[in-house]
């Protein structure tokens, strides 16, 4: 693999990074003890939540979008954190129970 190659995988690497704690804090609702694996959709949610914030923001409050880009990412992935601390979810178990 090239270099562009390897820039573009680092790339899609910090984006679904990125989505992820964007959509974190919306999956809280949903984690039980038997889906260890529920936040593998984060970056999905967070592909919605994302969306919607910046929408939001650029739309309807005007702001401009480099701004609104900020706003969404940082709205979206302090919800996360936030959920995180306050929750403090206990880490699943992998392998013999």
């Amino acid at each position: 693999m090239n270099t562009y190659g390897w820039w573009l995988l680092v790339q899609t690497l910090l984006a679904q990074l990125a989505l992820g704690a964007c959509g974190g804090w919306v999956l809280w609702p949903f984690r039980r003890a038997e889906r260890p694996f529920l936040w593998l959709a984060a970056p999905l949610a967070g592909l919605f939540t994302f969306g919607g914030a910046l929408a939001l923001a650029y739309f309807l409050v005007g702001v401009p979008f480099r701004w609104a880009l900020w706003a969404a990412v940082l709205a979206n992935a302090g919800a996360t954190v936030l959920v995180l601390a306050r929750g403090r979810p206990e880490r699943p178990r992998l392998g013999r129970a």
